[in-house]
């Protein structure tokens, strides 16, 4: 699957006003037997921006098979915590883990723990706590505070601790990123792009977008970098939209990894870097990597044919929603439960 296909949905799925809730991922330690993994030896895991939207969270049960050398060999999922994403994501983000030994407490085999991940979504703030916060920004935008403006903007925007109002959300977006702030500058410019919530004005948009991707902004450097690189919405320049993929991508955005893989995989000649990044988006909870590496997975592209290991990603890609996963999902899984 091209670029060019994919590029609408994925600017669609950009966040015009984020404002996701805060969450907590941790290990459930009473309940973790003593074979246990150390969070020291890797990430923790990634939590889905999905679930994350929705405020989604619960425990999740895993168990894990684990060898001599405290590598796991297998892992499943126990007890669901209600969210597939979030069951997928405890359990690949744990696996990367090191664990306790099995000899450590005297066993001599690999050896099956479980244990508990809790995905907390912080505390909802009350209307009073809400209602300050509104009038403290208030104030602090009307001094001029670039960053207050913005979120005075998303207040006006989502109707917290006041009535929406959308021409009011739309003056301090505005003023926000006529200050500087970078939030501010890709929020606009995604706003006048799609036109959702005012006129489309999308070469006004493109040049707010380029206002935050130079000053070092990752979603605004892989929004500018994805249209340089296929030339949809900007004159394609394939030199400064590598560039700018790449910048956002050092700065940990899976998504542009995802991009500038996928095309240099498919189209730009350098197949085996573009898997290389696919691997690494795929492995931070990007949708479009882990479908995308599940087609070389099925067809056996630069991999060795692995439809086991596909239907993996593809479960995991289309428990995020991503269209194209759910229809090869529908395909793989029942010829999986033939074999």
């Amino acid at each position: 699957m091209t670029l060019l296909k994919v590029l609408p949905a994925l600017l669609a799925s950009l966040a015009i006003l984020p404002a996701q809730a805060e969450g907590v991922g941790r290990i459930d330690r009473s309940v973790t037997k003593q074979i246990s993994a150390d969070l020291k030896t890797c990430a923790k895991p990634e939590w889905p921006k999905e679930a994350l939207r929705k405020e989604q969270g619960g425990t999740v049960i895993l168990a894990f098979l684990i060898g001599l050398d405290g590598k796991v060999l297998e892992s499943r999922v126990e007890k669901s915590s209600g969210h597939v994403q979030l069951d997928l994501a405890a359990q690949d983000g744990l696996a990367k883990c090191a664990f306790t030994p099995p000899e450590s407490v005297g066993r001599t085999e690999p050896t099956w723990t479980k244990m508990q991940y809790v995905w907390t979504i912080e505390p909802k703030k009350t209307p009073a706590q809400l209602q300050a916060i509104f009038e403290k920004d208030k104030a602090l935008a009307l001094q001029g505070d670039a960053e207050a403006m913005y979120r005075l903007s998303v207040a006006y925007a989502t109707g917290q601790a006041t009535e929406r109002n959308k021409d009011e959300a739309m003056r301090w977006l505005r003023q926000s990123a006529e200050h500087g702030f970078s939030l501010a500058q890709e929020g606009l410019g995604n706003v006048l792009m799609m036109g959702k919530q005012t006129e489309r004005l999308p070469d006004e948009g493109w040049a707010w977008i380029e206002k935050a991707a130079a000053q070092g902004r990752a979603s605004a450097q892989m929004t500018l970098g994805m249209s340089l690189l296929i030339g949809r919405g900007r004159e394609q320049d394939l030199t400064r939209g590598r560039e700018l993929l790449e910048k956002s991508g050092a700065q940990g955005n899976a998504m542009a990894m995802a991009v500038l893989g996928t095309w240099l995989l498919r189209e730009g000649g350098e197949p085996q870097q573009g898997l290389k990044l696919i691997e690494e988006a795929a492995d931070k909870q990007d949708r479009m990597a882990q479908f995308t590496l599940g087609e070389a997975l099925e067809k056996g592209e630069l991999l060795p044919q692995d439809n086991a290991r596909a239907l993996e990603l593809y479960r995991r890609s289309a428990a995020g929603g991503y269209r194209p996963a759910v229809t090869a999902l529908a395909r793989l899984q029942p010829q999986a439960q033939k074999n």
